[in-house]
């Protein structure tokens, strides 16, 4: 769905582009058509200059009318007068051209908020592309999400689904994710991004009852980011490392 909104918007944005650039043609084509027309007459030197070296062998008629206006100093025209007032540029035209400057303008404006808006959905749409692939390549729970928006009774169904399907690695990660947020929720711990997992061990070093949290830390570590398949002995070690973790946090009053 992602991706098909993705194309959707650069289609727009394509489409946008080319709009932009047939309405800028229309525009010059109308300045242009507005502009002034020069008419330049020409004196009769220069016209005889012109035809002077013209062969008019092909078309009697049109010789002996040359050669008639020129023996009377009366020569006809050949194109037909033209008054100034007809080219003065003002030549008309359906769209006013105070009107059509302004539409211009507001035309431009929507175009350019239309790009960026689309640009922002284009780039947003991105992210959320690569975000979700990740979460569907690695079906799993970042830390990231677990001062707020994963609720343990959620971590405690995806726990029920590993063990059903016996997946110790995704069970070691689990056992961790939930020690970090009940050591948060009991301000034991201050939950950070940018944290190492060993800035925890070094938080809570010296409480009572928490030694198993590091013991905890380094299967979770060798398992996870080792990218080992922990077999059922190492589940065992981490399951009791977790279950005593739990048992002597129940000293400590949850901050919730």
């Amino acid at each position: 769905m992602k991706i098909r909104n993705f194309n959707i918007y650069l289609t727009l944005v394509i489409l946008l582009y080319f709009h932009l650039g047939v309405f800028g043609q229309v525009i010059e084509d109308e300045v242009y058509l507005k502009k002034d027309i020069e008419i330049k007459k020409v004196d009769e030197k220069t016209w005889q200059e012109v035809i002077s070296g013209m062969d008019f062998e092909g078309d009697q008629k049109k010789k002996n009318m040359i050669e008639s206006s020129d023996k009377d100093g009366k020569r006809k025209e050949n194109a037909r007068e033209v008054s100034d007032a007809e080219y003065s540029g003002q030549i008309n035209s359906p769209i006013n051209s105070s009107l059509l400057e302004a539409f211009k303008f507001i035309f431009i404006g929507i175009a350019v908020v239309i790009i960026v808006f689309l640009l922002f959905q284009i780039i947003k749409g991105t992210s959320n592309i690569s975000l979700n692939t990740k979460i569907n390549n690695e079906d799993e729970v970042g830390i990231e999400e677990l001062s707020h928006e994963m609720p343990r009774s959620e971590l405690e169904i995806a726990l029920d689904e590993a063990l059903k399907l016996k997946d110790f690695r995704k069970i070691i990660r689990i056992y961790y994710l939930i020690s970090i947020k009940e050591l948060s929720e009991r301000n034991l711990i201050k939950w950070k991004k940018d944290k190492t997992n060993y800035n925890y061990i070094d938080e809570i070093r010296g409480k009572n009852g928490l030694e198993p949290f590091e013991p905890l830390t380094i299967l979770f570590e060798w398992a996870w980011y080792g990218d080992q398949k922990p077999e059922e002995s190492k589940f065992r070690s981490a399951e009791n490392l977790y279950q005593s973790l739990l048992e002597n946090l129940k000293q400590y009053p949850s901050g919730e």
